[in-house]
């Protein structure tokens, strides 16, 4: 799925679009037992209600992809159980049940939490060549079902306002349901399509409990999280380059990544890159061939053959990091180009070329004068 078909989906959860047709719901305890079961058609809650669920719903679709969430090709098994879920519209207890039981098995998490499962049946409209939406065209409905897992936790105390009394008394602590940890939407939404094979799976943040409950879940293994695929990104760029790669190579290659992340004129928007485009970045950041023909011997030993990376979590969009044994700079990627290294009185030094005329030390301003030290 790309950005545009989770976001197509994503609308699904506006109370003027939502067509969804049943909620179920599964609270558990921290000890794994089973506290309450329900199910109700969706449509049929509280106005109220339904705002705060659909906010839930939308959450589990966001972020960015190759962070918080990932296409995965659960396995032959995995994916006939999620298609014999759907296909029963949660109306099936013993499914459902097994289910709910399979995801208390797997989720490892020390306290309460609520597991919602929805069954929708989205009906696509159609497109025009220039990608405009047609209202009245549609030939296709995409049916999907989304499972997410939300902590349970008890509300901070605390006093409120009593009107009775008129005065501040103690607040219960009652049990709150916050955002979502994790969810699974199979099948997944691919070519504005349903995809059998695939479902885009959630997580609030990836970390080796996340990776291991997708494994077990769906018996997919998510082999890097975002924070690995940097690093390994890094460490091909790296040995690449070799021992004397230079500031200008190093801003270069970033420039150029950050680049075909932003979708830029020069290469088509995409989503994941592979050894071919990392050879591109190379050679478009000017970097001598006899250096890039190492590339695939480097690639098939830190990543692997075949493996594609998150051209996201390879980019930093906030800042650039430069790392002394005494100093830190954090730049604007903008301005990576203002930075130098340079020989004063024989010594390398960074040079930071100023574009305002103070600058600030711990907050004390600093005049900057022109055409002469400030030392």
């Amino acid at each position: 799925m790309n950005r545009q078909e989770i976001s197509e989906i994503k609308k699904c959860f506006k109370i003027n679009n939502c067509a969804i047709t049943s909620i179920c719901g599964c609270y558990v305890d921290g000890e794994k037992n089973i506290k309450a079961q329900w199910q109700q058609p969706f449509l049929a809650m509280d106005e109220e209600e339904l705002f705060k669920y659909l906010d839930i719903f939308r959450k589990c679709l966001s972020g960015a992809l190759g962070k918080t969430l990932t296409e995965v090709m659960p396995a032959a098994d995995k994916a006939a159980g999620l298609e014999k879920l759907r296909d029963s519209k949660l109306k099936d207890q013993e499914q459902l049940n097994a289910f709910y039981q399979s995801i208390i098995d797997t989720y490892e998490y020390v306290g309460n939490y609520l597991i919602l499962v929805i069954h929708d049946v989205y009906d696509i409209p159609g497109k025009t060549t220039d990608g405009q939406t047609m209202v009245d065209a549609s030939d296709e409905v995409y049916e999907y079902i989304m499972a997410c897992v939300c902590p349970v936790n008890l509300r901070k105390p605390g006093l409120s306002y009593n009107s009775d009394k008129q005065c501040f008394t103690h607040l219960d602590r009652d049990w709150v349901l916050t955002a979502p940890e994790l969810a699974i939407l199979y099948p997944a939404f691919n070519d504005r399509s349903e995809d059998l094979e695939k479902a885009l799976y959630y997580t609030k943040t990836m970390d080796t409990e996340k990776q291991d409950f997708a494994e077990k879940m769906l018996g997919y293994t998510i082999s890097l999280t975002p924070a690995d695929e940097r690093k390994t990104f890094n460490t091909i760029i790296e040995d690449v380059l070799g021992q004397d790669k230079t500031l200008a190579d190093v801003r270069e290659v970033l420039g150029i990544t950050r680049d075909m992340a932003d979708g830029c004129t020069a290469f088509p928007q995409r989503e994941k890159i592979g050894v071919e485009d990392i050879r591109d970045i190379l050679e478009e950041s000017g970097i001598k061939q006899e250096k890039i023909k190492e590339l695939d011997r480097v690639f098939i030993g830190e990543a692997g053959a075949g493996t594609e990376l998150m051209l996201n979590n390879l980019v930093n969009r906030q800042n650039y990091a430069i790392n002394t044994s005494h100093a830190k700079v954090s730049i604007d990627p903008q301005y990576m180009y203002d930075v130098s290294l340079r020989y004063l009185d024989g010594q390398p030094c960074l040079v930071l070329k100023l574009r305002d005329k103070a600058i600030e030390v711990e907050g004390i301003q600093i005049n900057v004068a022109r055409g002469k030290d400030n030392e």
